[in-house]
């Protein structure tokens, strides 16, 4: 790597910032599906079919499919009547009927937008090869096993191709095993898949940026970022929601795009599109490669109108490493282009984050939940245990990035005893424990 970086020159560092291909889909200059980030059903269809080792027929042609599906039921349905009844229920538009949750391969994929095929990238970094049974179809009428059985004549298999995990690789296994336990509940899959997906991009795209600006040469790890229930009220007196919930992550989102387009540039000039910022600490600190990355940061620099600093100001490899860092944030103060990271936060809100943010006043906005979603992350972080002490729950929360002061505790327990999920052996908080639903 710090070969590459020391023939590093003018020409090969872009006049531009580059758009974030790799590490993060987030786009700011599309008119079309503005509000969201990608097309769940889309990415459910092609995870579903990484992790099962299959994939459709590549000539797979639904009009043909539904054609084939009427002709078959012609031969065992004799009434023209119930044969339109087969019709409306399960083809009416151009898409195939999600009954199972292997049937989401059908959705189309090439003609989707740009940020959907991005997206796709990071959650198939963060889905991890597994042993994953095949969703059981027992439940389907005899009408859906039929359309599944044929369907199932267009599926083949393809070889795994796995050489990478996310810039936030801890996040990696909890979404493997939430979503294999969504595959193994078919009714649950299609009822969450969406959230579930857009809840994973959120606490991903916050624990990235929490990670970034605090300590870019370290391995991401766990940051506490705190939430409330959406009907709790917020106060100034709850400190863990002022001084570690939305405007802490908003301050550092405004770090993301800088240092992500300079691990851009870096990841193509060194050829590594697995490359990572905190793979610099690898670098040995001797003062030929402090020379490598202050003349690299100078280049930068200048490619950016900025004025450039002589090598004598930097001792170790961690001062020219900063340099180079305060660099890649200090091109954005300039008047011109502030207004790309108020596009950038802008769109991080409006696409990822708008199902957990809510304005409260005077207090300004918050993080929240809504109870479809505390369920859903309820029973995945239960996962097959059946039920698990409210306490471990919380931890299972944390794992994911989702932490609650005590007042939001005693609002989750409000919540489950409404629902009727929780059941108390004693008055200690040790002893109450939460149920699947």
């Amino acid at each position: 790597m710090i070969e590459k970086l020391k023939t590093v020159t003018e020409e090969n560092i872009p006049k531009n910032n580059p758009t974030l291909e790799t590490y993060f889909p987030l786009s700011t200059n599309e008119k079309k599906n503005a509000d969201k980030a990608f097309e769940s059903s889309a990415i459910a269809g092609q995870l579903i079919g990484f992790q099962l080792k299959k994939q459709l027929e590549v000539n797979f042609d639904a009009a043909s499919f539904i054609d084939t599906v009427l002709e078959e039921f012609k031969e065992s349905i004799t009434s023209p009547e119930a044969l339109d009844i087969i019709k409306k229920i399960y083809f009416q538009g151009d898409e195939l009927p999600i009954i199972t949750p292997l049937m989401y391969m059908s959705r189309p994929f090439q003609s989707l937008d740009k940020k959907t095929k991005k997206s796709l990238k990071i959650f198939l970094q963060m889905l991890q090869p597994s042993d994953t049974a095949e969703t059981s179809s027992n439940k389907l009428n005899f009408i859906e096993k039929k359309i599944f059985e044929i369907f199932q004549k267009h599926i083949v298999a393809h070889p795994l191709v796995k050489d990478s995990h996310s810039y936030v690789r801890y996040l990696d296994s909890y979404f493997t095993q939430d979503f294999n336990y969504l595959l193994t509940n078919p009714k649950f899959f299609h009822t969450s898949i969406d959230m579930f997906l857009k809840f994973y991009f959120f606490t991903y795209s916050a624990q990235l940026a929490l990670n970034i600006q605090e300590a870019p040469l370290q391995k991401p790890s766990l940051k506490e970022l705190y939430f409330i229930l959406n009907y709790e009220q917020a106060s100034s007196e709850r400190k863990k929601i002022v001084n570690n919930g939305y405007k802490t992550l908003i301050q550092k989102m405004r770090y993301l795009y800088p240092y992500l387009s300079l691990l851009e540039i870096l990841s193509d000039i060194i050829e590594d599109k697995n490359f990572k910022l905190y793979d610099l600490s690898n670098i040995e600190d001797s003062t030929e490669n402090i020379e490598a990355v202050v003349n690299f940061t100078n280049l930068l620099r200048k490619k950016r109108g900025l004025s450039a600093n002589s090598l004598q100001f930097f001792q170790t490899l961690n001062d020219a490493l900063k340099y180079l860092f305060e660099s890649a944030f200090e091109q954005f103060k300039k008047s011109d282009k502030k207004a790309v990271i108020d596009r950038f936060v802008a769109a991080f809100e409006k696409q990822v984050s708008r199902p957990f943010i809510q304005s409260r006043g005077r207090f300004g906005k918050v993080l929240v939940l809504d109870q479809d979603m505390v369920l859903m992350l309820t029973n995945m972080s239960i996962n097959t245990r059946g039920k698990l002490r409210f306490q471990d729950l919380l931890w299972e929360f944390q794992q994911r990035g989702l932490f609650f002061d005590p007042k939001s505790e005693d609002a989750l327990l409000e919540l489950y005893e409404r629902v009727g999920n929780i059941e108390r052996k004693s008055d200690s908080g040790d002893a109450v424990y939460v149920h699947t639903i």
